[in-house]
């Protein structure tokens, strides 16, 4: 007996019980849409408000992805181009 379903078979799947209702007995009062503008409104605040909290580290992760085989200078070569 197969327990595990192949990704394909579950996105079959998914699309069948999505798709096979053929009218839908619902009702959203006006509530529901302030609510859902709420979410979405609290979800974008806590998403900036994050990277708000962690963008150093964030910075420093991709600085450090980007930068990584690039050689220092020594400190003689600097006061040279100062000097220019």
């Amino acid at each position: 007996m197969r327990t595990k379903l192949k990704i394909s078979e579950t996105a079959i799947f998914i699309f069948c019980l999505l798709f096979s209702a053929e009218k839908a007995q619902a009702y959203l009062d006006p509530g529901s849409g302030s609510y859902m503008l709420q979410l979405i409104v609290a979800g974008i605040a806590g998403f900036l408000f994050s990277m708000k909290m962690f963008w150093r580290h964030i910075s420093n992760f991709f600085l450090s992805i980007f930068y990584r085989n690039k050689p220092k200078q020594s400190a003689g070569t600097e006061k040279e181009n100062d000097n220019k």
